[in-house]
C-alpha cells in the first residue's frame, strides 16, 4: 500500500568555528498520512569524513534508506 507521503531532504554544513570541526548533515523529514506524527532521520558526521568517497557513499545510503511505513 502506498500513501504518497512527501519526504523532504535537506543537506547543510554547521561551522562550529574554532571550537570543533565543521559538521555536514543530511536531515530527512516526513509527516504521517493522518498528520499526527512527524518523523525525522538525521545523518551527521564531520566534514572531513564526508570527503572520503567510501564514507560519503555509506552516509548517503543511510539517508536514502529512510521510508515512512
Amino acid at each position: 500500500m502506498s500513501f504518497n507521503v512527501p519526504i523532504y531532504q535537506f543537506e547543510y554544513t554547521v561551522d562550529r568555528g574554532d571550537k570543533a570541526r565543521p559538521l555536514r548533515i543530511i536531515s530527512v523529514v516526513a509527516g504521517s498520512v493522518d498528520g499526527r506524527a512527524f518523523v525525522t532521520l538525521t545523518v551527521v558526521s564531520t566534514n572531513d569524513e564526508w570527503e572520503k568517497p567510501s564514507a560519503n557513499e555509506r552516509l548517503r545510503r543511510v539517508a536514502e534508506s529512510f521510508k515512512l511505513v
